[in-house]
């Protein structure tokens, strides 16, 4: 009876997301043997702020923002295309200045992994929109 609500549960994540979203967060799982923290992981893509301190996340949110080009092979932040995944963030436009300044405040965390630098610029992003009440509750 708990795998078909975990089932269930899962279905109804996956099919709030645009299905490349989809794929994408799926290649990477796969690439990351992240299997049994799949629901784990979709739930934490629903929250502005993710632990930094979760390997399995940080391994995982890595590979998905090399994916999406956000961060290159070595970690470096493309703060171009950083900049236009947070244009229309969570239903919220968010003002040019505003991303700007987040990003500029946010993308020279430095240490731990690749993952969790993305983590953490990505939370900080998120609490710098927050703070000015952008993002909706």
């Amino acid at each position: 009876m708990n795998n078909s609500i975990v089932i269930f549960a899962l279905f109804v994540i996956i099919t709030g997301y645009p299905s490349d979203f989809s794929e994408t967060v799926e290649e990477c799982i796969k690439k990351e043997e992240l299997g049994n923290e799949t629901l784990k992981i979709y739930q934490y893509l629903q929250h502005p702020m993710v632990p930094s301190d979760d390997d399995e996340y940080n391994k995982f949110f890595g590979c998905y923002w090399k994916s999406l080009g956000l961060l290159d092979k070595f970690g470096n932040v493309d703060t171009e295309k950083v900049d236009k995944y947070f244009e229309d963030w969570r239903g919220n436009k968010i003002p040019t200045k505003s991303r700007a300044d987040a990003i500029s405040k946010c993308k020279h965390f430095h240490g731990g992994s690749c993952g969790q630098r993305a983590v953490k610029i990505y939370n900080c992003i998120n609490l710098h929109f927050s703070e000015l009440g952008l993002l909706s509750a």
